[in-house]
């Protein structure tokens, strides 16, 4: 218990993430196991699959980090309902073995999109249920251990046993997570600036973009999700000269040819490479309509690249390599900013908990953290302002009973 409370297992991310099944390790996809393998489902009469969130490959983690708690092989898996305001269901699977026949798991007929009746909400380019993805996007990573400063924490060994330690925070953790990091990482985030002058004149990306056609789905998508609503839309200052009537024929044949170019994107595969004259002809079209697109632009930018690197090297080759590095520091343990280091609390394993609204304090004592997971855009992992934390007894994680595994869910 002492020993996990002075360590902590991160998840270094792959960049750009790998493909394949060669990697073990992984938030989101479709679980690698071998034959056999059933997609755990929630319990009750209307019992569902559950949305896969990650495996962790045992034998990938350093293994003095294990500290003869974790197996020195197999794979752990995390399954979890992400329907909001749900009571939460999830299970935790462990597969010994060798790994030499497994693949990914067919996904169950009956597995619903991920986030379920918020998942449109949540996936914000699409235009319904049919559009969102039923699995989270896969990006692979690599287990790395940092300790825990000893200089931050004053140890009680009063009699009433062991006092347990917490999460120190991220500006202490900084310079450690930083190291595990392995390498500089510029933080790189895209702003208005970076796609429109100072007179409103949109500069193109990159020569290809929209470079694929979930890159055209997701920036008309955008669009859409800002001309639905039937209040004045973002950017209706730049239209003062018009007439009302005049407004709202324009935004009614904008929402027109969005809807458009949307229909035609989603007909096609979606990482298919768009034709150059088509993307030349998207382009001009979202140039010529600045003050709307200038509101989407950087979340357009952000998603169709993440959501290339995703899907295979293939889509991932059609974005410049200075482009991609843009979105690099969202899945780094530490960035470099202008202003120093940004961190924000990390994944990991068998380290100390954070403490929400002081709850974890009493369960630290009897419960190992096995898992604690935030809220993460680029990973998919929407979870609001609080934590999911997975806790299992040092006796039963020894013995491998994963099926005691306790969760609880707290928000700031």
């Amino acid at each position: 218990m002492i020993a996990t409370s002075k360590q902590a297992i991160l998840f270094r991310q792959h960049f750009p993430p790998r493909h394949g099944n060669s990697t073990l390790s992984f938030f989101g996809g479709a679980p690698v196991a071998p034959g056999g393998f059933r997609w755990p489902s929630a319990d009750g009469a209307e019992s569902k699959p559950l949305s896969f969130l990650m495996q962790v490959d045992c034998a990938t983690v350093p293994a003095a980090a294990r500290l003869q708690l974790l197996p020195d092989a197999g794979v752990l898996y995390f399954f979890l309902d992400l329907t909001w305001g749900e009571p939460v269901a999830f299970r935790v699977l462990y597969e010994a073995g060798t790994h030499n026949d497994w693949r990914a798991i067919q996904l169950p007929d009956d597995l619903g999109v991920a986030f379920g009746d918020q998942s449109t909400f949540v996936w914000k380019w699409t235009q319904s249920a049919q559009d969102c993805p039923k699995l989270l996007p896969k990006w692979t990573f690599q287990p790395v251990v940092i300790p825990i400063p000893p200089e931050v924490y004053e140890t009680d060994d009063n009699e009433n046993g062991y006092a347990p330690f917490l999460w120190p925070g991220d500006k202490v953790m900084a310079d450690a997570l930083r190291a595990a990091q392995g390498e500089n990482v510029p933080s790189g985030y895209f702003s208005v600036q970076d796609f429109v002058d100072a007179d409103g004149t949109m500069r193109r990306p990159f020569i290809t973009y929209p470079h694929d056609w979930r890159a055209v789905q997701i920036c008309t998508g955008l669009l859409l999700s800002q001309l639905r609503s039937n209040r004045r839309p973002s950017g209706a200052a730049a239209l003062r000269q018009l007439s009302e009537n005049e407004r709202d024929a324009l935004v009614a044949r904008l929402r027109d040819e969005a809807q458009s170019w949307y229909g035609r994107a989603a007909s096609q595969s979606p990482f298919a490479p768009v034709p150059q004259d088509v993307s030349d002809q998207c382009w001009t079209w979202l140039a010529e309509n600045a003050w709307l697109v200038r509101f989407v632009i950087v979340d357009a930018m952000r998603m169709s690249i993440e959501a290339s690197l995703v899907d295979s090297e293939r889509a991932a080759a059609q974005i410049p390599g200075d482009v991609v590095r843009r979105v690099h520091g969202r899945h780094a343990l530490a960035s470099q900013t202008e202003h120093g280091l940004f961190v924000t609390t990390p994944d990991r394993m068998l380290a100390p908990p954070v403490d929400v609204q002081g709850n974890q304090w009493e369960r630290a004592q009897t419960h190992l953290l096995l898992l604690e997971l935030s809220s993460n855009e680029g990973l998919g992992h929407h979870f609001g302002e609080g934590v999911y934390q997975f806790w299992i007894t040092p006796e039963d994680l020894m013995a491998r009973r994963v099926d005691k595994v306790e969760l609880s869910t707290d928000a700031y």
